[in-house]
């Protein structure tokens, strides 16, 4: 399978070239972070277990003063223990943190291709799509890319789809993969065994 860069290329005949990346200044009141994306234009290319993740990391980073930056527009889910940048940022000044980040992560989108091509450690989860052909096409910093397991089924590139199949990656997973990223040593998370269709609602009996 290849990327879709190269699927381009063939279809206009025109060379793959390195990309510029704009980087404008953005001040942040502190030095250590990781960045994530969690948004994009396909509803079926979210993930929504980012809270769980982010619970799982917080105790670990907070003691070493690394924060998580939320990257995205302002209509992405604000998720807590997060510092929110949601809206705020433009383009270049977004490319300035991701290339200051100690490590991004997020599922399939702008963020994850942006990190590969600045040498920035990620980490990219995809479901509806696949890494050989969604994937960053430069990859200059370590990268680990989590692909679902789609029930067995190949992928649908579909930009809806219930139960969405990139749920099917176990939070404690990416949180793993952001802390090996970090270089940082952990005791091992609780597997997850099931997340039912309703996690994600408070419901009243």
């Amino acid at each position: 399978m290849i990327s879709l860069i190269e699927t381009y290329a063939r279809c206009t005949g025109l060379k793959i070239g390195e990309p510029y990346t704009k980087q404008d200044f953005f001040p942040l009141p502190f030095v250590k972070y990781i960045t994530l994306s969690a948004g994009s234009g396909q509803v079926a290319k979210n993930f929504d277990h980012y809270q769980i993740v982010i619970d799982l990391l917080n105790p670990i980073l907070s003691p070493l003063d690394i924060h998580i930056v939320q990257l995205g527009d302002k209509d992405t889910p604000l998720f807590a223990g997060i510092y929110d940048l949601r809206g705020k940022t433009n383009i270049a000044q977004s490319t300035y943190l991701i290339k200051g980040s100690l490590t991004h992560f997020g599922n399939d989108s702008w963020g994850i291709h942006r990190a590969g091509i600045l040498g920035t450690p990620l980490c990219g989860l995809y479901g509806t799509t696949h890494p050989e052909s969604h994937g960053p096409y430069w990859k200059n910093g370590p990268t680990i890319l989590l692909e679902s397991h789609r029930w067995g089924r190949k992928c649908s590139f579909g930009a809806e789809g219930q139960p969405k199949s990139i749920n099917l990656i176990p939070p404690e997973s990416v949180a793993e993969a952001v802390l090996s990223l970090l270089n940082i040593k952990h005791s091992k998370f609780t597997a997850t065994q099931f997340i039912g269709q309703y996690y994600q609602h408070t419901i009243f009996d």
